[in-house]
């Protein structure tokens, strides 16, 4: 009996052994198991971060190329526009329609521009929805819109609103985004249609900026004729804006610049000089206002009494 029961305890040894290491290895398996699980989870965490990281940088990259693109459609716009000018004779109809037309179809007045072959809102568009399509995504530029306007004398902004809508093919994300995208354009050595209009392309007048902000120190004007010889610009609200000048509207904007016709360069090419008030906005216009001649200055030199404080002459009419 004794024997007996010795034998069956030995017996259960190695049934209780069998079963610590059942439990131990089911243990060590679900470890390993969920283990596994949160490494694979993790793992594809981090590579839908990586893949959301890496369009997101393709489309900051969009934003900071469509301004660019931007300015040099807007610059070619503006060329393409002053080119009709000089060519017709005739002021714009609607800068911001042609600018509009341009931009969106490469034409004006329906007739293709060779200058913005390739330089298209639309292939713009195209080109870079291409560029998404090798990161497996789809780029749109949704109902743009073209403004272009001035906030100073001597910039022009085009201004193009759109919404970008970034679409991940794989599903992982997509991205809509409301953009206003400004690219300002110097107006600086851009040619002033008034001078192209009305003198039929015989004298022409790059946009300088004056470098004087005083033209003259007391009965001193040498500042004021070089000011004049050189037909500079200066800002100031009696005069028509940059924009103004491209659909020869003469009235007076905040944005308004002038210069001073220079009567030298338009006897030397034949043409018959005006007696009168030698600001471009006004010699280029029916206007005759009250004009005089300036102690010091040019002989053919006379300035309206609209102009003489601006220019500090007041004291030195003749």
């Amino acid at each position: 009996m004794v024997d007996g029961g010795a034998s069956t305890r030995m017996a259960l040894i190695p049934d209780k052994r069998g079963f610590f290491f059942t439990i131990l290895t089911i243990i060590t398996l679900s470890l390993f198991l969920i283990t596994y699980g949160i490494y694979n989870e993790f793992k594809e965490r981090s590579s839908e971060q990586k893949r959301v990281k890496t369009l997101d940088s393709f489309l900051k990259a969009t934003e900071a190329d469509l301004s660019r693109q931007a300015y040099i459609m807007g610059f070619r716009a503006i060329f393409i526009i002053e080119s009709a000018i000089s060519a017709s004779g005739s002021y714009s109809s609607d800068v911001n329609a042609q600018v509009n037309e341009i931009i969106q179809n490469g034409t004006l007045g329906g007739v293709p521009q060779p200058l913005m072959i390739g330089a298209t809102l639309p292939e713009i568009s195209a080109f870079a929805n291409e560029k998404a399509s090798k990161l497996n995504a789809e780029l749109t530029l949704s109902q743009p819109t073209i403004h272009v306007f001035q906030r100073d004398p001597w910039q022009v902004i085009v201004q193009i609103n759109t919404t970008l809508v970034l679409n991940d093919k794989n599903d992982k994300a997509n991205w809509t985004i409301s953009e206003s995208i400004e690219a300002p354009l110097e107006i600086d050595n851009f040619e002033d249609p008034l001078y192209i209009v009305n003198t039929n392309g015989l004298v022409t007048n790059k946009i300088t900026r004056t470098p004087y902000e005083d033209f003259t120190q007391g009965t001193d004007v040498t500042n004021l004729i070089d000011h004049v010889t050189n037909s500079y610009y200066t800002a100031t609200s009696l005069a028509p804006s940059f924009m103004q000048r491209l659909e020869g509207n003469l009235t007076p904007s905040e944005e308004g610049i002038e210069s001073f016709v220079n009567l030298q360069e338009l006897s030397s090419v034949g043409m018959t000089v005006q007696d009168k008030s030698v600001v471009d906005h006004v010699y280029f216009s029916s206007q005759n206002p009250l004009a005089y001649r300036i102690q010091g200055m040019q002989s053919w030199f006379k300035i309206d009494d609209a102009h003489l404080q601006i220019y500090g002459v007041e004291e030195l009419i003749l």
